[in-house]
């Protein structure tokens, strides 16, 4: 499990990547730096260009060594876990608009223009949900 307590009271701020600031892409580094995995440092940079094209290239965008889990064509099974330091994409029409850290098998840390971070349970966005971003070590580091 990670703490999501320290990244509780992080402001929203567009294109932020510290505790001074952040939005969803800076909050998903911070909470994952936290446990030790570090993001590509140009990630960040690249996954917005992207993001700004509103195309299902975001996808194909893995940071460098994670795994992509697909959405099964029946929508995720109950209860919807998964596993800490994965990445949640959300949106609509294949298109993803958001993505959050997981913080244990139920919950992601999620901060949006509007919000301060809070957790929010899988199952609540499970229709939401277009892919997940798993680091290949995630399942090991986090078994207990």
């Amino acid at each position: 499990m990670i703490d999501p307590r320290p990244f509780m009271s992080v402001p929203f701020l567009l294109h932020g990547r510290t505790m001074a600031g952040a939005d969803c892409l800076g909050l998903t580094e911070l909470v994952l730096a936290s446990r030790g995995i570090a993001l590509p440092d140009d990630w960040h940079a690249q996954a917005r260009s992207l993001w700004a094209d509103e195309s299902t290239a975001l996808r194909r965008f893995a940071p460098p060594g994670w795994d992509t889990i697909e959405r099964p064509a029946g929508g995720w099974a109950r209860p919807v876990l998964f596993a800490p330091a994965d990445i949640l994409a959300t949106g609509h029409d294949g298109i993803a608009q958001h993505v959050a850290p997981v913080v244990d098998p139920h919950y992601a840390l999620h901060t949006r223009a509007a919000w301060t971070p809070r957790l929010v349970q899988h199952e609540q966005i499970r229709d939401h949900i277009l892919w997940v971003w798993r680091h290949p070590e995630s399942l090991r580091r986090f078994a207990s």
